[in-house]
């Protein structure tokens, strides 16, 4: 059971920063902020009447925050080009409602607004086109792969029991990317996941036997980027626990405490869609059918909807 109060915390934690970490009040926020244009080729960029040369194809701003739109304006020798990009509510200025109550204390403020930190931009067309993330990535680029296996089910096959089956959430994931090419990255990853029956981390008490799956796993993998899609296959480690708990009803006495771990070598299988710069939502399928350490050869799986932030290091 360490392992389910550890998977639960973590996810706690780990939620918890990544939704708040951005959560300093506007009213303690510079005016003006920087944005990078990236190009893909050399060309002077003009933004608001300031004019830079690209090096490396990529050109830094400092502007100011504002409700209209920013003008930007690519040349190169044979064509010169203009875009607005439209400004946005920050998402400090939503946190700021919650905290004041209402967005009041802010609407007026210039600072709710902001622009994309990044612009891509597509040229060779009559009409700029731009993402506000590159979907590339070059060969020794590594990323901070942190995610949790939110949704999971279970197929479960313990010793000398039938088939057992469940689903329930919660998960938490850590591992590393590395590009060994512009187009695929080697992913190692250790990962926990569980059949919690609640959306949340909440106390649950039982009053009648239930039971419980968890599982833990170490993967390698392999992994195809086509724009925003991922594909990958490896391999994986599994240890696989199924446990069948007496409920807190003292009259039930037919119950028979039971915990059951099998060791298992299997396959690995995923599917990412990038929806920001560091978002993605996915699907893990990981069967295993190896025993190991005197576990039976029996075929097990999960099925998981991750959900995964890949940050640059």
């Amino acid at each position: 059971m360490r392992l389910h109060h550890f998977i639960k915390n973590t996810f706690t934690l780990t939620i918890s920063c990544l939704l708040f970490s951005s959560c300093a009040t506007l009213l303690l926020q510079e005016r003006s902020e920087t944005i990078t244009v990236h190009t893909e080729q050399p060309a002077t960029i003009t933004v608001n009447k300031t004019s830079v040369e690209t090096i490396k194809n990529k050109a830094k701003f400092k502007v100011e925050k504002s409700k209209k739109p920013l003008r930007i304006t690519v040349e190169t020798d044979s064509a010169k080009q203009a875009i607005n990009i439209k400004a946005k509510n920050a998402f400090t200025y939503y946190m700021d409602m919650v905290y004041f109550g209402s967005g009041l204390v802010v609407i007026n403020n210039p600072k709710r607004f902001t622009y994309p930190s990044h612009i891509y931009i597509k040229q060779g067309d009559t009409s700029l086109r731009y993402n506000t993330f590159s979907f590339l990535h070059k060969k020794g680029d590594v990323l901070l792969h942190v995610s949790t296996p939110y949704i999971n089910i279970f197929r479960m096959h313990p010793k000398n029991e039938g088939i057992q089956s469940n689903a329930g959430y919660m998960g938490i994931s850590f591992g590393l990317d590395y590009y060994h090419s512009k187009n695929q990255f080697i992913n190692l990853t250790t990962s926990a996941a569980l059949d919690f029956e609640m959306i949340v981390p909440a106390v649950v008490h039982y009053g009648k036997a239930h039971e419980h799956m968890e599982t833990s796993w170490l993967s390698l993998s392999n992994n195809h980027k086509i724009k925003r899609l991922s594909l990958g296959y490896g391999l994986s480690y599994n240890r696989n626990t199924w446990v069948l708990h007496r409920g807190t009803d003292t009259t039930d006495v037919t119950t028979t405490y039971k915990n059951k771990t099998n060791y298992a070598m299997g396959v690995v299988f995923n599917g990412y869609w990038q929806f920001s710069k560091t978002f993605n939502i996915g699907v893990i399928y990981r069967p295993s059918f190896i025993g190991l350490r005197n576990s039976p050869s029996t075929y097990e799986h999960l099925i998981s909807f991750d959900f995964a932030w890949k940050i640059p290091l």
